[in-house]
């Protein structure tokens, strides 16, 4: 809801909820402070925001499949190599290991020394 001002309140009639405040009495401050909590509550999903991390997720999911797929027709030792791909694009994402196309793609991306 708007933060409004004791002036606002005669406009605000529009239908949206108000939650009045008032710095003279203390406990009206809850609600505001539990709907703000509300708003930036943690979420246990997971956003990836870089171009990199969404494609080496692409990746993993696709080679996850392909172990899948392997493990169907194959021995698991075929299926291993999937696996190893998978944990590989993974790894690219946690920054467990780096490998030096990625820090290519990152340093290219980026003046560095100016």
């Amino acid at each position: 809801p708007p933060v409004l001002t004791e002036s606002d309140l005669q406009d605000a009639a529009d239908g949206k909820p108000i939650l009045t405040v008032s710095a003279s009495v203390p406990d009206s401050l809850q609600p505001l402070k539990s709907y703000l909590a509300s708003q930036a509550a943690v979420s246990d999903q997971l956003t990836l925001t870089q171009p990199r991390h969404i494609a080496a997720a692409r990746r993993a999911v696709a080679a996850l499949h392909q172990a899948e797929d392997t493990l169907r027709s194959y021995s698991v030792d075929l299926a291993g190599v999937d696996l190893q791909q998978a944990q590989m694009a993974l790894a690219e994402i946690t920054g467990d290991e780096v490998e030096e196309k990625l820090l290519d793609e990152v340093f290219g991306r980026f003046c560095v020394g100016k």
